[in-house]
């Protein structure tokens, strides 16, 4: 499949190799510009290309494509689970519990049924009281007058009150304020430090940043198992999402900047797509089998510690490495890759050697500096990439909020409701590949945006005429629609984002899907009738405005103008080369003005 041509990021830099090559090639093989190489010593489909853009393009002729994409692709499949996992993990780790108040040391010898019976007020609804109980717990006489006092600790209905953190922290009655503390706190603190983050990567490096944060996931998953008290518990949450936040980020983006224009489309809708498919279904089934706390962290540790042994193997990122101007590590970096890919070592280091001397032209010519070119480029583009990731923003923010109220709250009625989403949302999403690749990004994210406002509107209605199979169709169609939107638009935040600003733009992409997130997390705790019709409509709308938002704001493709060389920034050949065709169309002319004469001039008369 050929990508189509508005697939690319008007701000990111890229061209695809065809769309280079179709422009006029600079004699890359003559003495001024190559030395001593070859045509036969560069690889094919290099052109040499006074344009910044184009020599971002070329790095990925000589990186290829095959083995080196393939492991940073598996490695940020991963690094979406594991990040998912964490996310979910409180089906696993908050079970709610059966709770009531504990008696007294004198009185513990007595059964829970019977502790209940004496000396535990019965509400109005028929139920046992869970947070007050009597004072005396036993009367000494019958109709002896007793006062209610609140509980001053709690047994639970479990096995090990250790396997809950409602049970194991008492987050219940005059402490349940605290599990949302606890909750509000680990999402809400990651999502300030994201963009820290983002702007360390653009700075330092993706690989240094990358390491860090999985490392601290690693860290704070084994502390949380192990954590006695909230504060200490509610730390290493900070710490994992932190941890996780920046893995995920770091791992996409270097996917993203490792792979060619053909195959970043699929390359990173798969990065999210798995991991979206596979882990809810299976937290959801883990959590039905209420695992003990050590057997939840063990689910959490392996996969947190294959990630982080993962990790240590890859790479920089030659994209970054090149727009920073590091052209030492650029080229370890790009020849490594070339050669896990299979691409001839010695024809691969010819070509980026003829990829440095260009942009050392490039930055010798006051016309054509690398420096000017970008500041120029930054400076018509800037407004547009301001309004464009105003709409991310505002999309992101919008499809966390829904998404992760829905993974939260539903519960799948059934094998095989189950098992259809999950077939339904891989074929979703070969769809949406196939569209981001005939269309673009844009197009396609705003098309999911529309499905999942219409199908919200037609939920509602369906619900306000009464329960029916129709409202679990309509429900169904409109979480997978939602699904596939949330992994396309984190291919459209890192689109539209130039590579030495990218990890900070998606950081802050990041921010606000986090912010959804806690919205999520607030939408979730309302109850009532109303609910799930008032849930319904706030999708409808917010999908709606971020609809209006991106469709509003321009494409992310604009076609770069033809840059134009002055005639002191080109070799001799060059101009031998733009004067041939400068003067083409005068004799053009005069051969056609000799012909007319020819064809109307007479006949000479024989003598």
């Amino acid at each position: 499949m050929e990508p189509s041509t508005t697939m690319r990021g008007e701000s990111s830099g890229y061209r695809s190799p065809s769309a280079v090559s179709t422009k006029t090639p600079s004699p890359v093989t003559s003495p001024s510009q190559s030395g001593t190489a070859t045509p036969g010593a560069l690889l094919s489909g290099f052109v040499a290309q006074d344009s910044w853009s184009a020599v971002q393009e070329s790095v990925y002729i000589v990186i290829g494509h095959g083995r080196y994409q393939y492991r940073v692709l598996l490695c940020g499949i991963l690094a979406a689970s594991v990040s998912l996992l964490h996310i979910l993990s409180d089906q696993l780790l908050v079970r709610p519990v059966d709770h009531w108040c504990r008696p007294p040391d004198d009185l513990r010898d007595l059964s829970a049924d019977a502790w209940k019976n004496m000396s535990i007020p019965v509400e109005a609804d028929g139920t046992f009281s869970k947070c007050t109980m009597y004072d005396p717990g036993v009367a000494d006489y019958t109709g002896a007058n007793r006062s209610v006092v609140r509980c001053h600790g709690w047994d639970y209905e479990i096995e090990n009150r250790g396997d809950s953190v409602i049970s194991r922290f008492n987050l219940v009655c005059d402490r349940l304020f605290l599990s949302h503390v606890r909750g509000i706190v680990a999402v809400s603190v990651p999502a300030l430090l994201s963009p820290l983050l983002g702007m360390a990567s653009d700075n330092v490096g993706r690989r240094p940043i990358m390491l860090m944060a999985v490392f601290a996931l690693l860290v704070g998953t084994v502390g949380s198992s192990i954590a006695q008290t909230i504060t200490f518990h509610v730390f290493t949450r900070v710490v994992i999402f932190v941890g996780f936040n920046g893995t995920f980020l770091l791992t996409f983006i270097l996917l993203y900047e490792v792979t060619g224009n053909s195959w970043r489309p699929l390359f990173a809708l798969t990065d999210t797509a798995i991991a979206g498919t596979v882990v809810p279904p299976f937290v959801e089934a883990v959590s039905a089998l209420e695992p003990r706390w050590a057997l939840c962290h063990a689910l959490l540790l392996v996969p947190t510690a294959m990630l982080a042994a993962w990790c240590c193997h890859l790479d920089e990122s030659p994209a970054w490495l090149l727009a920073t101007r590091d052209m030492k590590q650029a080229e370890v970096a790009v020849i490594a890759a070339a050669q896990v890919n299979g691409v001839d070592a010695a024809k691969a280091r010819a070509t980026f050697k003829t990829i440095r001397r260009q942009l050392r032209k490039m930055e010798r010519s006051p016309q054509t500096s690398v420096d000017i070119a970008v500041a120029a480029e930054h400076f018509l583009q800037a407004a547009k990439t301001h309004r464009r990731a105003a709409s991310v923003f505002l999309a992101r923010f919008s499809l966390s909020a829904i998404y992760f109220t829905l993974i939260r709250t539903e519960k799948t009625e059934g094998l095989y409701w189950r098992t259809a989403e999950v077939v339904l949302l891989t074929a979703s999403f070969w769809a949406v590949c196939w569209a981001m690749l005939r269309y673009n990004i844009r197009e396609a994210l705003s098309a999911l945006l529309v499905l999942v406002s219409v199908g919200s509107i037609v939920e509602a209605v369906l619900m306000s005429l009464g329960p029916g199979i129709a409202v679990h169709f309509a429900h169904f169609g409109t979480k997978v629609a939602v699904s596939c939107a949330m992994s396309v638009s984190y291919c459209y935040s890192a689109e539209i984002f130039p590579t030495n600003i990218r990890s900070a733009g998606v950081s802050l992409c990041l921010m606000f899907s986090s912010g959804g997130s806690l919205l999520g997390v607030v939408l979730v705790a309302f109850k009532g009738p109303t609910a799930s019709t008032a849930f319904c409509a706030f999708s409808a709308v917010m999908a709606a405005l971020s609809v209006w938002a991106i469709q509003w704001l321009p494409e992310v493709f604009v076609e770069a103008p033809v840059e134009t060389r002055a005639a002191t920034a080109m070799s001799d050949e060059e101009r031998k080369d733009a004067l041939k065709k400068s003067l083409a169309p005068i004799r053009g002319e005069r051969r056609c003005k000799r012909g007319k004469r020819k064809a109307t001039s007479p006949p000479k008369s024989p003598h």
